[in-house]
């Protein structure tokens, strides 16, 4: 059970760092959530992963799982996976964002400690 619970405080804060949960967007997608009064990310992890919602407009959650189900053998939510090791390893957030060719066409991208979907996210009104 420890693991369990350092693997999911671990989860948050990394998540957290990433700015790719959309407190905002989740709560007006999910207003079951907002009825609940319910802190959403802490929704997020203990539920609405498991229930294939989404955290951010850009981050399709079942779309990830089954793209890349090594993902969900780790025990951890399809955006945890995504921002500890998946961006890293070149897996894609949903199925019109392609990492490695974001990269490639933006190479200030590599100059940031940004994940790569993030940092789209701030630049791509420049």
């Amino acid at each position: 059970k420890l693991s369990g619970i350092r693997t999911a405080a671990v989860q948050r804060e990394a998540i957290l760092r990433s700015g790719l949960f959309d407190d905002g967007w989740y709560l007006k997608r999910y207003p079951d959530v907002a009825n609940r009064g319910m802190d959403p990310l802490r929704h997020y992890l203990r539920f609405g992963a498991w229930e294939g919602r989404n955290p951010h407009p850009l981050f399709d959650t079942e779309w990830y799982g089954l793209t890349y189900p090594d993902a969900a053998m780790r025990g951890m939510t399809a955006l945890g996976h995504f921002v500890c090791i998946g961006a890293a390893k070149g897996y894609d957030p949903n199925p019109l964002f392609h990492i490695k060719w974001y990269v490639a066409s933006n190479s200030d991208a590599l100059d940031t400690d940004l994940n790569p979907l993030r940092h789209y996210v701030e630049h791509a009104s420049e």
